[in-house]
């Protein structure tokens, strides 16, 4: 069971999301955060020692959030072969992206704005499929230029396609799935 501080504090990582989300990061604000959440502007410091510390832990809130969404998918997988294992995990972002389009749009800022510590945290929410197309690269044997092309396009695949599926351009729904996962299976395909 969750304590009445933690419950706090996930409430405050909410309001810091939506700020980012409405604000971005430049105009991001602590006092904003508090009245979000209706309490005094000096209630948010005792979770968070600075600015700099909450950015990292909405970082490490969502990294916590697509984790749980990997793991459940790679223990889903686990028996496939790598490649099936990839496509499910990209399949798998693409709808937690759309799930959760605020996170989209914190992901997605540009790393000149965040601080290092907080780059750090963004940086791990890719950690495993990036070792999983290593692993994939690897077992095709394919040079390092043919493996940079191949996770260009299927990044590419994937954050557009949320980013069309967010913007109302696309529906979100089996289709626009479905045509998707055709075009990241092509990709593992192609030498």
């Amino acid at each position: 069971m969750r304590t009445a501080n933690e419950a706090n504090k996930e409430k405050f990582l909410k309001a810091a999301v939506s700020e980012l989300e409405e604000h971005g990061i430049a105009d991001f604000s602590i006092r904003r955060v508090a009245k979000k959440c209706g309490v005094s502007c000096a209630a948010p410091y005792k979770h968070f020692e600075s600015k700099t510390d909450l950015l990292a832990e909405v970082m490490r809130y969502i990294g916590k959030k697509w984790n749980d969404v990997l793991t459940d998918t790679v223990e889903a997988h686990k028996d496939e072969p790598i490649r099936d294992q990839l496509v499910a995990i990209c399949m798998a972002y693409i709808a937690f992206l759309c799930t959760y389009p605020e996170y989209q749009t914190i992901l997605y800022m540009s790393d000149r704005v965040f601080q290092p510590d907080v780059l750090a945290e963004k940086s791990k929410v890719s950690i495993t499929t990036s070792e999983l197309i290593s692993e994939y690269c690897r077992l095709i044997e394919i040079d390092e230029e043919t493996k940079r092309r191949k996770v260009f396009v299927v990044r590419s695949l994937l954050f557009g396609g949320a980013i069309m599926i967010n913007s109302g351009m696309l529906p979100f729904d089996g289709g626009t799935m479905d045509m998707i996962k055709a075009n990241i299976i092509r990709e593992f395909d192609i030498a």
